[in-house]
């Protein structure tokens, strides 16, 4: 008898991991980062333990590997659950910050603003959180050939900042 409840399949994750993705975009936090994250970096493990997604799924998943995007998520992902400062791939550090002028105008509660989650990566550039996600659901919507996912242009709002 499985201990999955709702989750049953990769393509069930799948669905979760566009919700997290919707989450974070409509306010930056944390917990919603957290969420992502966990979610994005085990999704690849479910796509091989899952006997409904071998094929083309798997295959599409295996021809993006290796993807420096999965690298970061792995990494960040492993850093916030176990509280493990190890690094497989190229971020130097992550920098969170709250308060007034943080984040997005408009976004998060009044006086206190959105949470602003910069990933500084060892090269000397950077990205939010928000275009890693963006670039992880372009990712995903690859494999799991969804043309709904990512941006209605298809393109990450947020750029890659040095």
């Amino acid at each position: 008898m499985a201990l999955t409840y709702s989750l049953r399949s990769a393509v069930d994750l799948y669905e979760k991991l566009k919700r997290d993705a919707a989450a974070l975009d409509e306010q930056v936090t944390g917990d919603r980062a957290f969420n992502f994250l966990v979610t994005a970096h085990h999704l690849e493990e479910w796509v091989k333990k899952d006997p409904t997604a071998k094929g083309p799924i798997a295959e599409r998943l295996a021809a993006l590997k290796p993807n420096n995007y999965l690298a970061l998520c792995s990494d960040l992902a492993n850093a916030s659950k176990h509280f493990v400062q190890g690094r497989k791939g190229e971020i130097d550090h992550v920098h969170g910050d709250q308060g007034f002028g943080m984040g997005r105008y408009g976004k998060g509660s009044y006086g206190v603003g959105e949470e602003s989650i910069t990933i500084h990566l060892a090269d000397g550039t950077s990205l939010s959180i928000l275009q890693l996600s963006c670039e992880i659901m372009k990712l995903y919507g690859q494999v799991f050939d969804d043309a709904t996912s990512g941006t209605k242009e298809g393109q990450c709002v947020d750029s890659p900042q040095s």
